[in-house]
């Protein structure tokens, strides 16, 4: 959103709206004329390297890190190991907060809270997307004179050195066999999977200002060269950014995928089992008990509308591949999987560096899950007990109240829920297959792998 593109004697203020030079002088007085000034005097440097920042940040007496938390807390993380302290004033952000905050004991404000120093270097990082464009011009606008280009790929590396090393994620697709594949690996002794099958750290390393070290402590406290590290982590299909940034380009994907229409309906069960959002407690409404029927209304609403579309594979992996090289990534069909469990497993050990595969002759059972909610009420505690321990995959400790509790709400939910076995009637899958059609035809052109006949579609 450079001043270029905006056509000569256009500037766009900080909310992106497209102003007359002239307009701004007229609208903003002097204070106009002289941002417009500012705006064309405004001194940019680039670096590439992290020595080079490292001596930025070194001879600097005024820094200030512009954009969002992510970006700040892990550049003030890397401030904070450095042999001497930077002087990092403040991190200013251009989203509006109602009071000042800190983040690592630096103050955080927006541009209502302080003043453009001129003496300030503005250090902004230069993300893939159009952010870092926005923030240049807005930085501008506020009135910084010195700005520092940070490339993308020096954040990156910083942000992957302070997290543990990993050689492999299974980072997709839910209700697609990641829990048998789980279990299958963990009987393989070079391999180290953190206990439990999900962290969700994508979904919390940007909550915390000590995100990598809990996730360190908790999960992979100490790390055996001779073994391989990895997680499951079905979640992650729409975290491409995130994972490359936590764990860098050498590490190995996993996609497992499925038949789209029974992955869907799988994952609706799941959703009415333990609805995570409050509009999944109301699709009962109208209902005294559960029906399948319900499916229809999730289809309508979630589906077909691709508010949930993660069971278009194709475009996932595709963002993927905008990170990772093809060759760091591997996609195997659940049904070939259960199918084929010996050569399949064989294939997935060879390709995430096992020096000795095991032999699987059968994989363990899945995580199919056939309980529902049995009624609104029961979809309503269900839903709140979801949102009570959402908290429970960061937190190094866990007073005795909270496992008392977390044991009673799952003791609840014995009495909440029941045992349901129906399957989509025909005209749901029927409507279903059509929709996902267009994306498994994306999907067998990208990976070359027969889905189309192996799924019917």
């Amino acid at each position: 959103m450079g001043n270029e593109s905006e056509g000569k004697g256009w500037r766009r203020n900080i909310w992106g709206t497209r102003v007359r030079e002239k307009d701004r002088e007229e609208i903003y007085g002097e204070q106009g004329r002289k941002e417009t000034i500012v705006m064309e005097k405004c001194e940019m440097k680039e670096i590439h390297t992290k020595e080079e920042l490292t001596k930025v940040f070194e001879e600097e007496e005024d820094l200030v890190i512009v954009q969002h938390k992510r970006v700040a807390r892990v550049l003030l993380r890397f401030a904070g190991h450095l042999p001497f302290q930077p002087q990092i004033k403040e991190v200013l952000t251009f989203i509006p907060l109602t009071a000042p905050k800190e983040i690592l004991g630096t103050p955080c404000v927006d541009t209502t809270m302080t003043t453009a120093r001129a003496k300030a270097l503005y250090v902004i990082v230069c993300l893939h997307e159009e952010a870092h464009e926005e923030a240049v011009e807005a930085a501008k606008q506020f009135g910084a004179v010195r700005i520092l280009l940070v490339d993308y790929e020096v954040f990156a590396e910083i942000s992957q050195q302070e997290n543990p090393h990993m050689d492999f994620l299974c980072v997709g697709f839910t209700k697609c066999g990641t829990t048998s594949l789980s279990n299958a690996l963990r009987e393989c002794p070079e391999i180290v999977l953190p206990k439990g099958k999900e962290t969700f750290y994508m979904h919390w390393r940007n909550k915390y200002d000590d995100a990598p070290e809990r996730f360190r402590h908790k999960y992979f406290p100490e790390q055996d060269p001779d073994k391989l590290y990895g997680d499951i982590e079905p979640s992650y299909h729409g975290s491409a950014r995130n994972v490359y940034e936590c764990f860098g380009p050498e590490v190995k994907l996993l996609f497992l995928v499925r038949q789209p229409s029974l992955a869907t309906f799988s994952y609706y069960k799941m959703l009415m089992r333990r609805p995570r959002h409050y509009r999944y407690v109301r699709y009962y409404q109208g209902f005294h008990r559960y029906s399948v029927k319900l499916f229809t209304k999730f289809a309508n609403e979630e589906i077909y509308t691709e508010r949930k579309d993660r069971f278009q594979y194709d475009k996932w992996i595709n963002e993927y591949l905008q990170y990772f090289r093809p060759e760091q990534i591997k996609v195997v069909v659940m049904e070939e999987l259960m199918r084929n469990p010996e050569e399949q497993m064989k294939e997935i050990q060879e390709f995430i560096g096992v020096k000795h595969p095991i032999c699987v002759e059968q994989m363990p059972n899945s995580n199919e899950g056939s309980a529902v909610s049995a009624n609104w009420l029961g979809a309503y505690i269900n839903y709140r007990y979801y949102a009570s321990i959402r908290g429970r995959k960061e937190n190094t400790t866990r007073s005795k109240k909270q496992k008392l509790f977390f044991r009673f709400a799952r003791w609840v939910q014995r009495y909440t829920t029941i045992e349901n076995h129906d399957k989509m009637t025909d005209e749901q899958k029927r409507k279903m297959d059509a929709f996902y059609k267009p994306s498994v035809e994306r999907l067998e052109k990208m990976t070359g792998l027969p889905v189309r006949k192996l799924w019917d579609i």
